[in-house]
């Protein structure tokens, strides 16, 4: 198989080997430290694989006291052994004693394991489970490595999908070969599992990025026109509201043709940009002035439809203004039989009876000569917005 040129950016340290116990000395005493060890180093993974999913755990809060011992009982040995030297050295008495504490220290973790077998079984398996993710992610991150490296995917190299998705999965990677612990490792596993799926769909998309860019240049350019032709009625629009209501009722909607007219030209400019794109081989910049004509042309969408949509509304609330605010008064009745319910009349009372003089005012304002029926619809709205609340903290949802 020919060799990788991205494999290297996803590869992860190589697990260390334990250093072997010192050679030489007595052979009962190595012994004794050999099983120590071997105890040690299994308890102390599947107590760490505890600690970063429960560090209050009790086993966890023992464990610091056994380890400092396993270590005083390390540098006896050493030195016991005649593999470190010291003050003096030992005696047949000395390698006696230090067996001793060796075969004291492996009751310990014995009686350690048994106390907690439960939770460190656990641990061992959700370990076991984690290795087997990781595991998985690291296939799939080459696998979707080896799609990078295939031949027939050279020219899609520097397209931007292909660029921020093979970035993502070296991030994704790097964050888990430095995963601390259990919990990190798993979720930076999830991770590359998944941004090495974003990059197996960016390779596998890159073959019809052109003609993605050419219909979405297409479709852009149909929208354009539309807005435009829409754009077109807002003047006629803009004559109804100011005939039919008073200029306060569209004060905030004055500039939304220019503001039409104005995104409509940034749209044009970014689909003008994106065809030059496409005539220069680059569909994947063309893409992304296409979304940058989307943004513009959503803008000058919503400031034709504003217009269009205050007349309907504002003609409705004329037709019939007192069902708007038969529609507040139902939920402030409501809102008061509740506060009854609940006990808190002493604490809502106040509020809700402001409530329901707001909205007498709202309706008498609708008697001046030019009445201001917007404002009147944002009052109840905002009356609707109080009751709400109200009911929400009655019922203990805020």
């Amino acid at each position: 198989m020919a060799a990788n040129p991205f494999r290297r950016l996803f590869g992860g340290d190589p697990a260390g080997t334990p250093p072997s116990p010192p050679a030489g000395g007595d052979t009962g005493l190595t012994s004794a430290f050999l099983d120590a060890d071997r105890r040690f180093s299994s308890l102390d993974e599947d107590v760490r694989t505890l600690s970063a999913q429960n560090p209050t755990a009790s086993a966890v809060q023992q464990w610091p006291t056994i380890r400092d011992r396993f270590g005083g009982a390390t540098e006896r040995y050493l030195w016991a052994s005649g593999s470190q030297p010291g003050t003096r050295s030992p005696t047949p008495q000395d390698r006696d004693a230090t067996a001793r504490e060796l075969a004291d220290l492996v009751s310990v973790l014995d009686r350690f394991h048994t106390d907690h077998e439960r939770a460190l079984t656990v641990a061992r398996g959700a370990r076991a489970s984690s290795a087997a993710q990781e595991q998985a992610a690291r296939v799939a991150a080459e696998r979707a490595t080896d799609l990078l490296a295939a031949p027939s995917t050279a020219p899609y190299l520097t397209l931007r999908p292909v660029v921020r998705a093979t970035d993502g999965l070296v991030e994704a990677v790097r964050q888990l070969d430095t995963a601390p612990d259990l919990v990190a490792r798993d979720a930076a596993a999830r991770a590359v599992q998944e941004k090495a799926a974003e990059l197996t769909a960016a390779v596998e998309a890159a073959p019809r990025i052109g003609d993605d860019a050419q219909r979405s240049l297409a479709a852009a350019g149909t929208r354009l026109q539309a807005v435009r032709n829409r754009a077109s009625d807002l003047t006629d629009t803009r004559s109804a509201l100011l005939r039919e209501f008073s200029a306060a009722c569209s004060a905030d909607l004055v500039d939304n043709d220019k503001t039409a007219a104005r995104e409509s030209a940034a749209a044009e400019a970014a689909l003008a940009t994106a065809a030059l794109r496409l005539r220069e081989g680059t569909p994947d910049l063309a893409l992304e002035d296409v979304g940058t004509a989307r943004d513009h042309l959503d803008t000058a969408d919503a400031a034709v439809n504003a217009v269009g949509e205050r007349l309907r509304t504002l003609r409705s609330a004329k037709a019939d203004p007192t069902a708007v605010a038969a529609r507040t008064r139902f939920a402030l009745r409501d809102a008061q039989h509740l506060a009854v319910q609940k006990q808190q009349v002493h604490r809502w009372g106040t509020v809700l009876d402001a409530q329901h003089a707001r909205i007498e005012r709202a309706i008498a304002d609708l008697e001046r000569v030019h009445p201001d029926y917007w404002q009147y619809l944002q009052t109840l709205a905002d009356i609707d917005r109080v009751i709400a609340d109200a009911v929400d903290r009655m019922r203990g949802r805020a």
